[in-house]
């Protein structure tokens, strides 16, 4: 599995940065050759880092990812996790495929 913080880390796909509120492991069918089919977007997380108690400006953590495309979050799923936020957004979620299983992202769209 991929080291991904939730709150800290981007998921940048097709130059967009998504922020990850929620990171968790796939549970339902973890080794679906189905969902690793589905996995086709390409993607990267960005990893801000502190330096002299400054956050700095996110650069590539881990590069290559394959994900499934960006869904809409379910309602109630998104009632419980929008709370937490102060911005007009979208919440959506993929799936990230690793060797070793899957890794369900809830990613927040910033609208502009």
């Amino acid at each position: 599995m991929y080291d991904i913080q939730a709150d800290n880390d981007v998921l940048t796909v097709g130059g967009v940065d998504y922020p990850i509120r929620a990171v968790g492991a796939w549970t339902q069918s973890p080794l679906s050759p189905t969902l690793k089919r589905r996995a086709n977007v390409n993607a990267q997380i960005k990893r801000a880092v502190m330096s002299g108690g400054e956050r700095n400006e996110p650069t590539q953590h881990i590069a290559g990812l394959k994900i499934t495309p960006l869904d809409p979050l379910s309602a109630a799923e998104e009632l419980k996790l929008r709370e937490q936020l102060n911005t007009p957004h979208t919440l959506r979620q993929c799936v990230v495929a690793a060797s070793d299983g899957f890794t369900a992202l809830v990613v927040e769209e910033i609208l502009r």
